[in-house]
């Protein structure tokens, strides 16, 4: 899910990981008792430059319906860095610059229709069986619609051990809702867990509840990241 925390940990140079999620949400539409229902695809390739430096992108592939039509096909194309810039016993600090390329028919609804740019600053701090995760951002979100585009973003996250190969993850944040017309931030909550039969295989699956009535009611969410 692509408002999920993430760590501080990177490739390292010459490693490569293909990952691909899916999450399907839902939320009801008010007035009419029916149900707005979206379904994404994400494939992210990242490469590691540097022990301490990623480039990754991002194609998405998105089908979304209102109950009266429905819209799919690619959305907009990210490119991303990832620095890890400090590390001192369990703590360690990153940040991500990211470009977003209008790939999507704004027609459509499936993509901005102009550039965007983001950056998140991500703190890490590693336990023998926890990991403790912060992540701070803010996006501008240029696009065709009336909408906001200074958004602002917010989430932290623990991530234990309970089996060998099996971890449990739990995720809170919120963000800058934008609506303009809303002063009401969307908050969430994930619960996850990340089984890894390999040390070059992760299995996830993870579910997202709303907190209240400006975030989606429920998304499902799985996927696999595969290295080499």
């Amino acid at each position: 899910m692509d408002e999920d925390t993430e760590d501080t940990d990177t490739q390292g140079r010459g490693n490569t990981q293909f990952e691909i999620n899916t999450d399907y949400s839902y939320s009801r539409i008010d007035g009419d008792g029916g149900r707005s229902r979206e379904n994404q695809v994400n494939a992210t390739l990242s490469y590691g430059l540097m022990d301490r430096l990623d480039i990754a992108t991002t194609i998405p592939y998105q089908r979304s319906s209102d109950g009266a039509s429905t819209q799919y096909g690619i959305g907009d194309m990210s490119m991303e860095l990832k620095w890890r810039f400090y590390e001192s016993g369990p703590v360690s600090l990153a940040l991500k610059p990211q470009i977003t390329l209008p790939t999507g028919d704004d027609e459509k609804d499936l993509g901005n229709g102009r550039n965007g740019y983001s950056m998140d600053a991500m703190a890490s701090y590693e336990m023998r069986y926890l990991t403790i995760s912060g992540n701070i951002g803010y996006a501008y979100a240029d696009n065709k619609f009336g909408t906001r585009k200074n958004i602002w973003n917010a989430s932290v996250a623990a991530e234990v051990d309970v089996a060998s190969r099996i971890k449990l993850s739990l995720d809170v944040g919120s963000y800058r809702n934008d609506d303009p017309n809303s002063n009401t931030n969307p908050a969430f909550a994930i619960i996850g867990l990340v089984y890894s039969p390999t040390k070059s295989l992760d299995l996830d699956i993870g579910l997202k509840k709303g907190l209240n009535k400006a975030e989606v009611d429920h998304s499902w969410g799985a996927g696999l990241a595969v290295s080499w």
